[in-house]
This record gives structure tokens, sequence and C-alpha cells, in this order.
């Protein structure tokens, strides 16, 4: 279980495509509203 929990570290910290790069971008807006619930209230787009 360790090893599998580091692998998923290391590739996810290499990371370097276009997709990796929106979800790191998207991620404060995402903190935000997970911590406080702004922007919950009403559905999101996909």
């Amino acid at each position: 279980m360790t090893l599998a929990f580091f692998v998923a570290f290391v590739v996810s910290k290499l990371d370097n495509s276009a997709a990796a790069k929106l979800e790191a971008a998207a991620f404060d807006e995402q903190d935000v509203r997970a911590e406080t619930g702004i922007g919950a209230a009403s559905a999101s787009l996909h």
C-alpha cells in the first residue's frame, strides 16, 4: 500500500500534460468551495 501511494504521488508530480495543468489551476477555486460552501448552492457545468 505504501508503494502504491508513493508511485501515485511521483507520477502525479511528473505529469506535465495540459489536463494536469487545468486541474492544478482549478484547485484553489475547488478548495474554497469545499471549505466554505461559497458557490456550491447552484449546479455547476461539467
